[in-house]
Formats: structure tokens, C-alpha cells, sequence
């Protein structure tokens, strides 16, 4: 029996790199980059000396046609339409992915149950949640799939219950179907086992006789039909790699033993075949719902067995290989199907498996972004790294790039409510805090009523900065399942507010007529949100890729009721930037009375009994709002885990004193309500020592006396803040730097001390408000 073999040559430009380890600081190199496609574009370059086309940075919930954008919306009359040469009109084909979320904390619970009672049966020992891990292939690959293989008819998502929060299973394209639904009486569940969930595809309800199969992390780059995978007469293409199938069943992963025994078998079954037989590809695979059935008929006893095994086991039988076996040999089928080989690399197909080698993966990563093969799969193979690795973090960058319009089976982003006047809509006054229904306790899969999560951005003249900003809260927002984000313009004068509503359509944007202060754009800001967690992220700041995954982490492990983190600085930042916020972040995580209002997270029950930001105060609000959070149970907590970049800090010495003078017109906020203010104290301490040093200058001495007492006089408070600083960063730095930046600080807090004064007395004479009330905002 002949059967036909198509081969996809190989590409010219093959993709690799050294091979190597993560170099230092790569996680911070991801957290420093605008987005973090941004570094696949730069391995890009590395790898080719070329500067590549630029992906156009997109946000969640772009609409389709927008201008400028690519058009990835669906054509009309999608449903059945098989168009493709050969195919046939009267059949529908439908997709199934296989999906689970090793994450999850029910599922990683079950899943040690019965690995400690399976003990060493099967595969149990390395069947370990990493395995499982979810990194959101499954959005990518769905667009993927609608985006070029749009004549699908319905698409099943078959798992162990759970579902995916961001997957709109309302709609009638998509259905999840559980486990139980298609095991039925028979099999172990639950099933942590690839191979017998695959032995109940042909099983799921409502399933098209044709359909393609697809793991989650395995995608569509360019435009097929179905005649791609289906032949006129009923015949289908089976897609190869050009790898033999193992032979021994005693050596080798579970995987390959039970490919061998299913090799084994099929040679029991139809002999041996005049070619050999070749791994299936990591590709979207066609089959026959009716053809599967009766392969479960003819293995029966096959099918049983390894629907018992709860874990992998080395005489599992394959279902991809016996398909292959059945439709290319057994006489029945004999002539009617073609086997095609996959090359890879090639313009057709490329398994890229990551396994930390960042540089060369990173490289790879970006030549599938610049020129995708038609199918590719890009499999996590990285063992226990976390799901927040540096590679996995390039590939979600990747993917997001290469498919960045939403599709029609994820649930809509927030819509666009641009809203005038000084908070209020259209329908009347904006609800406080206390109006909103938490989210707290929802399911996957479950309607959500109220995000769980809210992003409140105060905007004031940041255009140059705004768009970062927004791009990478978006794509940490991604990560979590999605978070509602409100922008609130407060009286932006540079266009800020219209480049937002231009760019991130699904991101609600709240104008004040006139600028206030930022106590106030937040509180206006919190009322329009509707999450049970607020967090606040000023617009010149780019937070990490998972900055959000670690709020909610750090929420949970904590219980605190307030988190912040840590502010980095670009590194080609000045030497007085980065030596500045180098002694601002501490040594370690834990409480603390302070968090920098740009990286501040709060529970709404705790911002509502706190009374939220004080509008009262020009500055120095983050302070105060924290003082009064830190009383409440839970306290404030600090987290090195959640770090966010400041995109504008001051470069010069001149900048750095100007904020600072600003800054320090809130410093008697904090000390109203507590005592324990040292930045006031020392900033008071340090007034009363350049007095004696003023007057050491008139005393009776020498001149190099007097010099000598007036510098240390001067530079005592400094001085000891250095020390004090290194010793709770464990940071040395650049001390004498670190001196003169100190220098600079309290010498802008005297004059914030004098401008507080003389309104105080300017006020109390004219009869009104007094120093730290409101005022006008930083230029």
C-alpha cells in the first residue's frame, strides 16, 4: 500500500542562538522594557542586524476596522462556511481544545491528593502542577483560529470544570464541556491524564463529524480552508513530523514508552508499513468524530485502560498515533488519506520548545512574531520556573503582538464612558464606595456582575508618558483575566485626555473641568471604579508584567488591607535618579506607614472606613491616606514582588528640588494624626541645626572653626539619613551622591517649611484656608 508523503522543505534562515543561562537582572530588564514585545524586537535585531517591522502597540478591547489597525474582525456569514478547494459545502467543522489551569488553587489541591495516594503508579511522581501550568496560550490560540481559520463552526473547550475568567461561554460559538460530560460512568476522574481525556473527544456533545483538535499552545499563522485538512470522498490529511515513533517500551519519558507500545500495537493490528512511522506534529490535527468511534470499537479494551489511568502510563495508547496508524494502514482506509510531513523549521510549521535558554528562545520567539509559519506551537518545557519567568513573559509578549485584537469568544472589555463636569455622569452623581457590590468569591466560568480588580489612573499633563503607561496595564491586566481601568483627566492641558480616548477605547476616561489635586483625581477615580481591589498607578509609570498577579498574591499571603511596591527607574536613568530610588525601596518585604501613592493597593472596605484620600491636601496625600490605613486591620504591607518603573523622574539637581519643595508642602499632613513622622522630624531637626550653624558663622572663632562646625551642623541630618538609609536598604550606593541628593532634599523642605509659614500667616490674616489645604497641582 503506498502512501502519500508530502514533506514542507526546510527554511533558509533557520532560527538559534548560544545556548546559555538567564543572565542577572533579566527580570528587570522585562520590567524596565515599554512593552515587553519590546524585547522581542530587540532579540529581533540581535539576531539579524536588521531593524524589524514594528508591531503597533494595541490595547484591550480595540474595535474592529479601527483605523490604522489591522482588520481582524470576522467576515460575514462565517458559520459552515468551508470555502476551501475541496471541500465539502455540507459539512461543518468544528474545534476542540483541551484545557486546564494547573494554577488554580482547587486544582493543585486535588491534584497532590491523589499524586500522594497514586504514589509511584505511572507517571504520578511527575505529574507536578508545573505540567499544568497555564501561561494564556489558550486566548492567543483562539484568535489565532478565528483570525485564519474563521469558517469554524463551534468550538468546544473541554476540561476538568474549570473555565478560563476571561472566555465568553455565553456565546453560541463556544461551549465548555467538562470531563464528566464525555467520560460518563467509566474512567478515573478525575483525569490527569492527556491520553485518556483525548481517547473521549468523538464523545463531546454536539460535536461536528469533522473537527480539528488543538492544544492549548499550539497556533494558526496564516489563512487556511478546509480543504487544508479535509480531502474531497471523505479523506483527510494526517500532519507529521519527521521524527520516527520511539521503539522501546523500557527507556525514555512515560510519553515515549506509551508512544512505543502504541507503535507496537498498531504493527499487532496492520503489520508493519513500508514506511516508517513518524511522531505526530504539534499541530492542529483533523479528525473524523465517526472514524474515532469506530477506533474505539476496534481497540475497545485499549480505550478502557487507559481511561483508568488517572496519570500518564507507559501502556497508555496514543491517540494521535493509533489515528495515524488507522487511517494511513488498515485496509478499510487504505488510499484515501494523506500523510504530509511537516518540516521544521519551515514556512509551514516550527515546534519551539522553551527551556530557559533565554537569549536564543527570545530570538526564536522573534522571528515566528516577524514571519509566522502557518502552524506553530510553542510548548513550555521550563520544569518548576515560575509562571512569571523571563521567557514565558517574552513568549506572552510575542503572542500578544502577533494577535492583539480580542475575539469574539472573549468576554468585552469595560466600555467606553467618557464622562464631563466634575465627576458625575450623565445619569447623575458618581456612586461613592460604599455604593458597589464586591466580586469577591466568583468561580471561573461564573458571570461576574463587578470586576474584582480596578486600575485608577490620575492623569495631569503626561502625554509623552500616558501611552506607556496604559499599554503595559493593559497587558498585566491580561495576565489576571482582565481588570477594569478609569483614567481620570484632571484638567490636562497637552492633549493627554484625547489621546487616551483615541487609543484605548475600552479604558473609561472621568474629565475634570479644571485641575484639583491628586487626592482628589483619585477619589473620583475610585468612586467610578467597581472593583473590590483598587489600584492606583500614576500615568508616568510602567508597571511590570505581573504586577497585577502579584497584587492579588500578595493580598492573599498577607491579609493586609493595603500593598504597595517598589518604584524603579529606566536603566539609563542619571546617576542621582537611580541613587535616589535605590534608598527609597527597602531591603525587605513587610509592614510599613508609607507607600508611594503611584504603586498603591487598597481593599475597598478599607479605602471606604478610611475615608479615602484627603482632597484637603496638595501633596503628601499617599502619606496621610496611609497613616490611617495602617491603624485598620491588616495594616499596610510593602512588597518587593510588585514593582512598577518611573518614567519621569527629576534628571537634574534643579528638578529633584523643585518636586521636593512641592512634595514638602504635605509634610505636616502625616504629623496631625501621628507622631511618628520622621521625615518631618528630621527635616524640623535639621532647621534648628542650620540655625546654630548661621550662628557658629557670627561666633568668636577662627574662620576654620566656624567653617568646620557650620558644615557639620549642615550635613548632620543628611549625613545621618545616608546611614540610615543603607542600613535599612542594605544598599551602600554612591554615599557621596546619596550626601548631596539629602542635602538637596532638606534644603527644598526648609523652603516648603517657609511657603507653609507665610500662607498660614497670609491666610489667618485674610481669613482663608490655611498652608495644606488645597491648592494648585505640580507644574
Amino acid at each position: 500500500m503506498r502512501i502519500p508523503d508530502h514533506r514542507s522543505g526546510p527554511d533558509v534562515g533557520a532560527h538559534g542562538g548560544a545556548d546559555g543561562h538567564p543572565p542577572r537582572g533579566t527580570q528587570r530588564a522585562y520590567l524596565e522594557c515599554g512593552d515587553v514585545a519590546g524585547a522581542v524586537g530587540r532579540a529581533d535585531r540581535l539576531a539579524h542586524g536588521r531593524r524589524p517591522v514594528p508591531a503597533r502597540a494595541s490595547a484591550h478591547g480595540l474595535a474592529a476596522g479601527e483605523p490604522g489597525d489591522r482588520d481582524h474582525g470576522l467576515p460575514e456569514g462565517r458559520s459552515g462556511d468551508l470555502s476551501g478547494p475541496g471541500a465539502d459545502e455540507n459539512a461543518a467543522v468544528d474545534a476542540v481544545y483541551t484545557w486546564v489551569d494547573g494554577g488554580d488553587a482547587a486544582f493543585r489541591a486535588e491534584l497532590g491528593r491523589h499524586r500522594a495516594a497514586a504514589g509511584a503508579a505511572g507517571d504520578a511522581a511527575g505529574a507536578g502542577p508545573d505540567r499544568f501550568r497555564n501561561s494564556g496560550e489558550l486566548r492567543y490560540s483562539l484568535r489565532s483560529l478565528l483570525l485564519h481559520a474563521p469558517w469554524v463552526r463551534h468550538i468546544h473547550v473541554l476540561t476538568n470544570g474549570q473555565a478560563p475568567a476571561w472566555l465568553d461561554a455565553s456565546t453560541a460559538m463556544v461551549r465548555v464541556v467538562s470531563h464528566r460530560e464525555v467520560f460518563g460512568e467509566g474512567g478515573a476522574l478525575p483525569s490527569f491524564n492527556s491520553n485518556a481525556i483525548e481517547m473521549h473527544l468523538h464523545r463531546i456533545p454536539g460535536l461536528a463529524r469533522r473537527f480539528l483538535y488543538f492544544n492549548d499552545d499550539v497556533f494558526l499563522g496564516g489563512r487556511v480552508e478546509a480543504g487544508d485538512f479535509f480531502l474531497p470522498g471523505g479523506g483527510q490529511r494526517v500532519f507529521v513530523q519527521d521524527t520516527p515513533l520511539p521503539h522501546d517500551r523500557d527507556t525514555g519519558s512515560t510519553r515515549d514508552r506509551s508512544c512505543a507500545y502504541t507503535h507496537a500495537l498498531a504493527t499487532r493490528l496492520w503489520g508493519q508499513p513500508p514506511s516508517s512511522r513518524l511522531l505526530p506534529a504539534h499541530a492542529p490535527q483533523p479528525y473524523d468524530r465517526d472514524r474515532l468511534a469506530r477506533l474505539a470499537m476496534l481497540l475497545d479494551g485499549e480505550f478502557r485502560r487507559t481511561a483508568s489511568h488517572r496519570f500518564r502510563a507507559a501502556d497508555d495508547l496514543v491517540l494521535a498515533v493509533a489515528y495515524a496508524s488507522f487511517l494511513t494502514e488498515a485496509p478499510e482506509e487504505a488510499g484515501r488519506h494523506d500523510r504530509v510531513v511537516l518540516g521544521d523549521p519551515s514556512p509551514e510549521y516550527r515546534l519551539l520548545m522553551l527551556r530557559g535558554n533565554l537569549i536564543a528562545e527570545v530570538r526564536a520567539l522573534a522571528a515566528i512574531h516577524r514571519a509566522p509559519p502557518r502552524f506553530f506551537c510553542i510548548n513550555d518545557d521550563l520544569g518548576s520556573a515560575g509562571r512569571y519567568h523571563p521567557v514565558l513573559i517574552a513568549m506572552r509578549a510575542a503572542l500578544r503582538s502577533s494577535f492583539p485584537r480580542r475575539s469574539p469568544a472573549e468576554r468585552p472589555p469595560v466600555a467606553v464612558r467618557t464622562l464631563r463636569g466634575r465627576g458625575r455622569t450623565a445619569g447623575g452623581a458618581v456612586p461613592g464606595p460604599e455604593g458597589h457590590r464586591l466580586a469577591a468569591g466568583v468561580r471561573p466560568g461564573e458571570a461576574v456582575t463587578a470586576p474584582r480588580l480596578s486600575v485608577v489612573v490620575p492623569l495631569f499633563n503626561k502625554r509623552a508618558f500616558v501611552a506607556s503607561c496604559l499599554d503595559a496595564i493593559v497587558a498585566a491586566a491580561e495576565e489576571i483575566g482582565g481588570a477594569d481601568i478609569v483614567v481620570v483627566d484632571d484638567g490636562s492641558t497637552d492633549g493627554s485626555g484625547e489621546l487616551v480616548r483615541s487609543r484605548f477605547p475600552g479604558v473609561e476616561v472621568v474629565s475634570l473641568e479644571r485641575s484639583g489635586t491628586p487626592a482628589r483625581a483619585r477619589n473620583v477615580g475610585a468612586a467610578r471604579a467597581g472593583g473590590n481591589v483598587l489600584c492606583f498607578v500614576d500615568a508616568d509609570c510602567r508597571v511590570a508584567p505581573d504586577y497585577f498577579a502579584q497584587v492579588e498574591r500578595v493580598f492573599v499571603a498577607t491579609g493586609a488591607c493595603a500593598i504597595g511596591g517598589w518604584v524603579d527607574v529606566p536603566p539609563d536613568a542619571p546617576a542621582l535618579v537611580a541613587e535616589w530610588h535605590l534608598r527609597r525601596n527597602p531591603a525587605a518585604d513587610g509592614p510599613s506607614r508609607h507607600v508611594d501613592g503611584a504603586v498603591l493597593s487598597v481593599r475597598r472596605t478599607a479605602f471606604a472606613a478610611a475615608g479615602g484620600f484627603d482632597e484637603g491636601l496638595v501633596t503628601g496625600e499617599d502619606s496621610e491616606l496611609c497613616a490611617r490605613l495602617a491603624a485598620l486591620p491588616g495594616g499596610v504591607v510593602r512588597s518587593g514582588r510588585i514593582r512598577a518603573a518611573h518614567l519621569d523622574p527629576p534628571t537634574t539637581f534643579r528638578r529633584f528640588f523643585a518636586g521636593e519643595v512641592w512634595h514638602g508642602l504635605g509634610m505636616f499632613a502625616v504629623p496631625f494624626r501621628s507622631s511618628r513622622d520622621l521625615a518631618t522630624t528630621a527635616t524640623i531637626a535639621h532647621a534648628v541645626l542650620v540655625a546654630l550653624a548661621a550662628a557658629c558663622l557670627a561666633a568668636p572663632l577662627s574662620l576654620t572653626a566656624r567653617a568646620a562646625a557650620a558644615v557639620v551642623l549642615v550635613g548632620a541630618v543628611p549625613a545621618a539619613t545616608v546611614v540610615r538609609r543603607a542600613v535599612a536598604t542594605r544598599r551602600l550606593g554612591r554615599p557621596l551622591t546619596a550626601l548631596a541628593l539629602y542635602e538637596c532634599y532638606y534644603a527644598a523642605r526648609l523652603v516648603s517649611m517657609l511657603v507653609l509659614a507665610w500662607r498660614s500667616i497670609a491666610g489667618a490674616s485674610r481669613g482663608r484656608p490655611a498652608a495644606g489645604e488645597q491648592g494648585r497641582r505640580s507644574p
